[in-house]
C-alpha cells in the first residue's frame, strides 16, 4: 500500500512538471534577428565581411536595414585586400541598396581580374 501510494504520487508529481516548450523556426529566425540587429555595427560588418559576394548579394536582396552594415563590411574587406574605394561614389542617386550592388560588382570585378593570363594561343589560354 505504502509503496504503491509512494510511486502514484511521484508519477502524478512527473505529469505536473510543464514540458520544455519547443522553438519554433520562425522564432528562432526571430531571435538571430533580433540578435544580429542588437549587436554593435562595427561588429556586424566584421561578422559580414568574412561571406561570400553571393551571400552579401542576398542579403541586400532580402535585409533592407543591413544596407549600411553590408556596405561597411565591403568597405573593410577591400581595405583589408589593399584596394582603394572612393568615398562617395558616383551615382545619380543615393540608395544606399545601389551603393552595396555597385560595391559588389566592383569586387566580382577585381576577382576576375585577379587571375591573369600570360600566354594565349588560337586554342589555349595560361592563367595565373
Amino acid at each position: 500500500g505504502a509503496a504503491f501510494d509512494t510511486m502514484s504520487s511521484s508519477a502524478s508529481s512527473c505529469r505536473q512538471q510543464p514540458r520544455p516548450r519547443r522553438i519554433t523556426r520562425a522564432a528562432s529566425r526571430a531571435a538571430a534577428a533580433a540578435l544580429l540587429s542588437d549587436s554593435p555595427g562595427e561588429v556586424v560588418a566584421h561578422i559580414l565581411k568574412q561571406c561570400e559576394p553571393r551571400d552579401l548579394g542576398a542579403l541586400a536582396c532580402t535585409a533592407q536595414w543591413l544596407h549600411p552594415l553590408l556596405e561597411l563590411a565591403l568597405r573593410l574587406r577591400a581595405g583589408e585586400n589593399g584596394h582603394a574605394l572612393p568615398k562617395k561614389l558616383p551615382l545619380g542617386d543615393d540608395s544606399c541598396h545601389r551603393r552595396v550592388q555597385v560595391l559588389l560588382s566592383l569586387e566580382r570585378r577585381r576577382a576576375q581580374l585577379g587571375r591573369r593570363t600570360i600566354a594565349a594561343g588560337k586554342s589555349h589560354s595560361l592563367f595565373i
